[in-house]
């Protein structure tokens, strides 16, 4: 008797509330999914600008490559998970290959926070400014 009534008080709403709370976390941890090409270039161009100045890139540059600056075009395509699976060089005033295989590595191991319809792939130009930040 005692069971049941601790069950239908305390046990069984908590247990809905940590299924609703575990739903609700799901959605919001979801990428938003986009639509058009250029909905994609503004999110690429927000992200790249912020990944090149990540602290992490920023001391992996400086440290294999001290005082390097420049910029680097770039075609990235980019399937429908948000993910980097092709980097081509268009234009840069980087000439030194060793930079290009280093950003091409880093670029085609990054995902992107946002997703694409199913099947659906963009090619994005996308300008990278590569600038020394000193130390």
């Amino acid at each position: 008797m005692k069971a049941t009534i601790f069950w239908k008080t305390l046990v069984k709403p908590l247990v809905i509330l940590l299924f609703f709370i575990s739903g609700v976390t799901n959605l919001l941890a979801q990428k938003p999914q986009l639509q058009t090409k250029e909905e994609v270039e503004a999110a690429v161009e927000k992200e790249m600008t912020d990944f090149v100045k990540t602290p992490t890139f920023q001391n992996a540059i400086r440290k294999k490559f001290p005082k390097i600056n420049g910029e680097v075009t770039v075609d990235l395509g980019i399937d429908d998970k948000g993910k980097v699976n092709s980097f081509f060089k268009v234009e840069s005033s980087i000439t030194q290959i060793d930079f290009m295989e280093f950003l091409s590595e880093k670029l085609l191991n990054h995902n992107f926070n946002f997703k694409l319809e199913k099947n659906k792939r963009f090619k994005i130009r996308q300008l990278i400014r590569i600038r020394d930040t000193g130390n």
